[in-house]
């Protein structure tokens, strides 16, 4: 009994490793110029609504631009490794059915955009070009707790409460 939930472990962890690198290389290799822009054009909406005008330029990265910053969004800003996370942690919850894991790892995505949209566009608000030093830091904590949360949060709130109907007449172990 306990080495058969000691394998069932392992699988999780197998599968999410799996998932979560293929995840991240194909969104790396196909989405991320779209993903980047999605990013820069909703930070820069949630930027508007906090009173802070800014443009978009695009290099190799979108940077969000204002008199105060010139902020690049690389992929760790709008959120890859997240996407991939959540996505590996998704498919790999065997317990689920295969449609709703689809649907979980696409909302997480589309999750994990909104999230980081408005991480960037509050890191930028309090930027302060005074204060570089305390603005980094701001920035580091604000990365570091939504990371945690985003990726927690989403996949407590789709294993819980998205999927709960299919759990209802099966107990989980």
């Amino acid at each position: 009994m306990i080495l058969k939930k000691y394998l069932k472990g392992l699988k999780f962890v197998a599968v999410f490793a799996l998932a979560a690198l293929s995840s991240y290389l194909l969104l790396s290799l196909l989405f991320s110029k779209a993903f980047a822009a999605i990013a820069a054009y909703s930070s820069q909406f949630i930027l508007s609504l906090l009173g802070v005008s800014s443009s978009i330029s695009f290099a190799e990265n979108p940077h969000l631009i204002s008199p105060l910053f010139d902020a690049e969004l690389v992929n760790l800003c709008w959120g890859l490794v997240e996407m991939a996370v959540v996505t590996g942690l998704v498919l790999a919850s065997d317990d689920r059915k295969i449609f709703d894991r689809a649907w979980g790892a696409l909302l997480g995505i589309i999750s994990v955009l909104f999230f980081n949209a408005l991480r960037i566009a509050v890191t930028l608000k309090l930027f302060n070009p005074v204060e570089p030093f305390a603005s980094a830091i701001a920035h580091d904590l604000l990365f570091r707790i939504s990371l945690v949360l985003v990726i927690v949060g989403y996949y407590a709130f789709w294993y819980v409460f998205l999927t709960a109907k299919f759990m209802k007449n099966k107990a989980v172990v």
